[in-house]
């Protein structure tokens, strides 16, 4: 099964491009089945700025060291727009859920994937930790640099 990208996204530009697949073993099996890096890292990450793009964030590039690195501004505004939709979704399943549904559908499944979805794309940074693209967004705010690319198969 495909999960999608694992993004290196740094707030501290000298952390850009550390990351390596090796670095991620300790979640193969776990998170994904294996993990290599993108054939296309310049189209996964335009299409990431142009996604931050949508939700109402500044992206840009900076040069540093001689390279272009790419870099979106989190802002409150985008990380509203970020929920929005899975906000209504979950208010609009909580607001209809019985205790019948709750124990013999899969609601509650869908409530817990509104708030975190796991099997999404996902994020690391300088200490090569994992985390899901939701955790990052809730807890992000300023600037940041977006480095390699990695598919998680």
């Amino acid at each position: 099964m495909a999960r999608g990208n694992l993004y290196e996204i740094e707030a501290d530009i000298n952390n850009i491009g550390m990351a390596g697949s090796d670095d991620f073993l300790d979640y193969a099996q776990h998170e994904f089945d294996y993990i290599t890096i993108t054939d296309a890292p310049e189209y996964d990450v335009a299409y990431l700025l142009n996604y931050f793009n949508a939700l109402g964030m500044e992206t840009g590039c900076e040069i540093h060291e001689g390279k272009s690195i790419p870099y979106v501004d989190i802002t409150e505004a985008g990380k509203k727009a970020y929920f929005a939709g899975p906000y209504q979704a979950f208010i609009k399943s909580a607001k209809d859920l019985s205790l019948d549904g709750f124990v013999n559908e899969n609601t509650a499944y869908e409530l817990r994937r509104l708030l975190e979805d796991p099997y999404e794309d996902a994020v690391t940074s300088q200490d090569n930790d994992f985390q899901s693209f939701d955790h990052f967004m809730r807890t992000a705010s300023g600037r940041y640099y977006i480095g390699s690319v990695f598919y998680m198969h």
